[in-house]
């Protein structure tokens, strides 16, 4: 008897631990082109908006979608079934696609505006999950999903033809590009049952590296229920494989894409050729190597008294990057701020999963040999990585030693011997005049230190070369939230001065300690046997504390 009621028991605890391991549980719930983290600014949710759910044990562990009308309702898809309250009113969810980890839905357009939940139902067990519900907030679909990177979109041509905008075929300033994009709000029709190519009056405002984009026709896109075509005119003035575009909408700011814009032939700073990326993927990883020096300027206080305290380092590593799983796109397209424009990237736990890697690091000699204006340094190498100390702070107490410093204007090479999987190289970078942030002591828009964040604020240097790249950049968290957001926009130093647009300012989350930064920053490709593509580059950067409000 004690055997059989021990043998009950145990066969209980595996259906309860079996039972426990398949309740679903929600993560968050976000705009499926933005994905833009909960409790970050734009986090809210249009009315017949797409919508990813994430989390675990949310349906089937192989993914199953619909691609064609009528999209399952109340009937769910693979056994899964979602539902959102809003005000008291309950509708269903249009679903498109299911899996363990993810759900991509759309919001009822009936759907009032406020806060509410969404319920997820798996094989009888549910997981809810607040969200809040907007008129209009529109999000960019990009290649491969990574809500950065290269924008969804295609050049509209003349006979009504459409091609998409990438590296090799950008889009033309003065041409008509479509973009894919969800979020323009509500419309009269059940998408769930037929397609829907409504146009709708949602203001949007487009910006293209920094300029004003018209915005000629706002309207769903008459494909898959939810997704919206926000059709522009490409600005003059724009070359780059990088152009940062971002929408405004509903009073919220989109997630930041690159769009690609040449006025003739492919974008010039295009990452790596069509043939490299071949190679790339026959070969199944992308090497590359890095090099870089480095200053650093930070306001530290310390018995206080507050004072600057600079360091100087060089740090350089080769890497092979396995790609496991990555839309194409991604190769051709950086995450940066193109001269006169912004960018910013939002991360938080909520981020769905977009591709896979395995790294490891190459081997290029025992030991680097970096010269300079000031003598001769070794960058020995650790754990895979190469790196020296160039220079030590000093501190303005009695005794204490003065400042080092080794990162003067001049020629510095990198020389490496070569080793199992590099082969031997040189790398050459001049560094300028050193620039020098004016009004760093004084910044911000409603008093010294603090940047109101629906205001312009305008930062200003002097020195450098005239083209040499200024960077300006921020950085605002959330701790309890674990929401983190960046800025960056880049000028060149002639200019003098940068003012950052209170748009991009208003994607950032509010905080008493952030971080505003001004640097210069230079980058010279070098080539190596056994990598892909190399960079030496020299940033030196001032920063100090800033209150986001």
């Amino acid at each position: 008897m004690q055997l059989r009621n021990l043998t009950l028991t145990i066969c209980l605890a595996i259906v309860s631990a079996s039972q426990a391991a398949a309740q679903p549980s929600i993560r968050a719930v976000v705009n499926a082109a933005s994905q833009t983290p909960p409790s970050a600014p734009g986090d809210a949710l249009a009315q017949g908006s797409q919508i990813r759910i994430l989390g675990a044990n949310l349906g089937p562990e192989e993914a199953v979608s619909v691609s064609a009308h009528p999209y399952p309702t109340a009937d769910g898809l693979a056994g899964v079934t979602a539902k959102a309250t809003v005000g008291g009113t309950t509708a269903d969810l249009i679903l498109v696609s299911a899996s363990a980890g993810s759900v991509l839905a759309v919001l009822p357009s009936t759907l009032p505006v406020g806060t509410g939940t969404v319920t997820l139902t798996y094989k009888d067990a549910s997981a809810t999950s607040p969200v809040k519900v907007v008129a209009a907030n529109v999000g960019i679909f990009t290649v491969g999903g990574t809500a950065s990177g290269l924008a969804t979109a295609v050049v509209v041509n003349a006979d009504g033809s459409t091609t998409p905008v990438t590296a090799d075929a950008p889009a033309r300033p003065g041409q008509t590009v479509s973009i894919s994009a969800t979020g323009l709000g509500a419309v009269q029709s059940d998408e769930a049952v037929a397609p829907d190519s409504s146009d709708l009056s949602t203001e949007v405002v487009a910006w293209m590296g920094g300029k004003s984009a018209t915005v000629t026709a706002k309207k769903r896109a008459g494909t898959a229920p939810g997704v919206d075509q926000i059709v522009i005119t490409v600005p003059d003035g724009l070359n780059s494989c990088s152009v940062p575009l971002v929408l405004q909408s509903g009073g919220f700011v989109s997630n930041f894409a690159a769009l690609p814009v040449a006025p003739d032939g492919p974008c010039p700073d295009q990452l790596l050729r069509p043939s490299d990326i071949e190679a790339i993927q026959q070969r199944g990883e992308y090497r590359n190597g890095g090099i870089v020096l480095g200053r650093t300027t930070i306001g530290t206080t310390i018995a206080a008294e507050t004072f600057d305290i600079t360091t100087e380092s060089a740090g350089a590593s080769f890497s092979a990057v396995k790609i496991l799983s990555l839309a194409p796109g991604q190769y051709q397209v950086s995450g940066t701020a193109t001269v006169g424009s912004c960018i910013v990237t939002v991360f938080g736990e909520a981020a769905a999963p977009v591709g896979s890697f395995e790294f490891r690091m190459l081997d290029a000699g025992p030991a680097l040999a970096l010269s300079g204006p000031k003598g001769d340094q070794s960058m020995a190498k650790k754990d895979g990585v190469y790196s020296a100390t160039l220079g030590t702070p000093g501190f303005p107490f009695p005794g204490a030693p003065p400042p080092v410093t080794y990162l003067d204007p001049g020629d510095y090479t990198v020389t490496g011997p070569g080793g199992a999987d590099v082969g031997p190289f040189t790398a050459k970078i001049n560094i300028g005049p050193t620039l020098t942030w004016t009004n760093r002591a004084t910044v911000g828009n409603a008093g010294n230190n603090t940047i109101d964040r629906t205001n312009d604020v305008t930062i200003t240097w002097t020195g450098g070369r005239p083209d040499d790249i200024v960077n300006i950049s921020g950085i605002s968290s959330i701790t309890a939230t674990r929401v983190t957001a960046t800025f960056q926009c880049m000028e060149v130093a002639s200019a003098g001065k940068f003012t950052v647009p209170a748009w991009v300012l208003s994607a950032l989350p509010p905080t008493p300690e952030g971080i505003l930064s001004v640097g210069i920053f230079a980058n010279v490709p070098f080539k190596a046997d056994g990598i892909d593509s190399g960079s030496f580059s020299f940033n030196s950067t001032s920063s100090r504390t800033i209150a986001y409000r």
